[in-house]
């Protein structure tokens, strides 16, 4: 099992062979394991050059000095923005179990998660009116991603919604609160407020100290359906 010091192998064999598990790892789970597109995009755009230059060097009798050198400042990059992609999306990831992170060679370490920072950003949400009076609402932690993901520090969503004709005034006429450890949720609403329209703002939490849960999104409505 990896442990937090030194996790990361640091023979250049050993690492190629450690990288190439992770990141797809990453990309055949990132939708499972709610890690935005974004980054996983930011990672393979180092592992591309690291994997160029690894395969230059790696025959000891044909490969040059500047080969040697162009080599270790990719890898350089490149694990730097491993050790980054894994301290956000996945030592801390409550959806990866403790022998998904072992097979990655990646440390446990969720019981450190009280040292969690405070989270300052709301999340971007899309609402969708389905039959039966349901509501689907989507959540996502960059504006322009297309894929739902939860805050890498945060326990799951937040939603406080009101049901009615007219806007809340405030925040405190939103009297239902219902929490989602995923990034998405359906609230099933009467069928008898088809018609109506429900209004809601989303935070991510942090359930073990609130004090360290996001801000209030922007409200957000959506006529309820029949």
């Amino acid at each position: 099992m990896a442990t937090s010091k030194d996790w990361v192998p640091k023979k250049n064999a050993l690492f190629f062979n450690f990288q190439d598990i992770l990141v797809a790892a990453a990309v055949l789970n990132a939708l499972a394991w709610n890690i935005p597109g974004a980054a996983i995009l930011a990672l393979q755009a180092l592992q591309t050059p690291y994997v160029t230059a690894w395969n230059k060097i790696k025959n000891k009798k044909t490969r040059s000095g500047s080969d040697v050198e162009a080599h270790d400042l990719a890898r350089e990059a490149y694990e730097a923005a491993i050790r980054e992609f894994a301290k956000t999306y996945l030592m801390f990831n409550d959806v990866i179990t403790n022998q998904q992170r072992s097979d990655m060679g990646v440390p446990n370490e969720n019981k450190e998660r009280a040292a969690r920072p405070k989270i300052t950003t709301s999340p971007f949400a899309e609402v969708n009116a389905e039959d039966g009076s349901v509501m689907h609402i989507k959540c996502r932690v960059e504006a322009d991603s297309t894929r739902s993901s939860r805050h890498p520090d945060a326990d799951g969503m937040e939603i406080i919604y009101e049901v009615g004709k007219t806007p809340p005034a405030s925040i405190k006429e939103c009297i239902n609160v219902v929490v989602s450890k995923k990034a998405t949720i359906r609230i099933s609403i009467d069928p008898d407020q088809a018609g109506n329209k429900m209004f809601f703002y989303v935070r991510w939490v942090n359930l073990s100290d609130d004090s360290k849960s996001g801000p209030l999104s922007k409200l957000y409505q959506s006529v309820i359906s029949d």
